[in-house]
This record gives C-alpha cells, sequence and structure tokens, in this order.
C-alpha cells in the first residue's frame, strides 16, 4: 500500500524539508505539498480525502496554524494531523486534538519517522 501525505506550509523550504524525510523514511510514498500562500485557503469543508496524514505548518499566510488545525479536526472522521509550529501553540495543539506536535525549527528525522509511523499504525 502507498502511503500519501499532504504538506500545507506557506513556505517552500519547509515543504521541501519535510518531503525529504517522507522520502528517505517511504521512497515509494505520494507527498502532495500544499502551499496557501499562493493558491489560497482549503475550502472550510475540506476532509483530506485521499490522504493518509496532513502534515501542517504554521507559515499560512494570514490565517494561524491553529485556527486552521481546529478548522480540521472539527469534521468528523478526519484523518491524522501532525502539527509543525512554535513551542508557545504545543499546548494549544494538544488540546485541540492534534496527532502530534514537532516545533518547527527542531525536526528531528529518526523522531518525525518514529512519530508518523506510530500515527500510521493506529
Amino acid at each position: 500500500m502507498t502511503i500519501k501525505f499532504m504538506i500545507i506550509d506557506g513556505q517552500s523550504d519547509f515543504r521541501k524539508l519535510l518531503s525529504h524525510h517522507l522520502s528517505v523514511h517511504w521512497p515509494d510514498a505520494i507527498i502532495a505539498e500544499f502551499d496557501p500562500t499562493v493558491a489560497g485557503h482549503l475550502p472550510t469543508e475540506f476532509s483530506g480525502a485521499g490522504n493518509d496524514m496532513i502534515l501542517l505548518g504554521n507559515q499560512l499566510g494570514d490565517r494561524g496554524g491553529t485556527q486552521v488545525l481546529k478548522q480540521f479536526l472539527r469534521t468528523q472522521g478526519f484523518l491524522a494531523v501532525v502539527y509543525f509550529g512554535a513551542a508557545e501553540e504545543e499546548v494549544t495543539v494538544a488540546r485541540l486534538g492534534a496527532d502530534g506536535f514537532f516545533l518547527r525549527d527542531d525536526v528531528r528525522h529518526k523522531q518525525l519517522i518514529i512519530r508518523l509511523t506510530d500515527v500510521l499504525n493506529s
């Protein structure tokens, strides 16, 4: 089975970094990158369908990352979301129910892969 990831963030370098981490561990993964600062925000009814996991960064232009996370997780049955943000967002992200949290400026390959594998297996 091919794993499908969607990376949502407004910084190209960050999306490429996450894509690299994913493709090193899952070379057959399908990785979609979405830049809301160029393409616009995803519609309220976005369900993540067709993906196995969303990797959501906090650099989303004029919307806050936790605001978008809240929108996603309000959707019944929304797929797994792992959030990449600042230390001061961690408590809010956990309270909202994200499947994982990483400091955006300190993504470490081994920890990332372990957490994503755990989420995919649950």
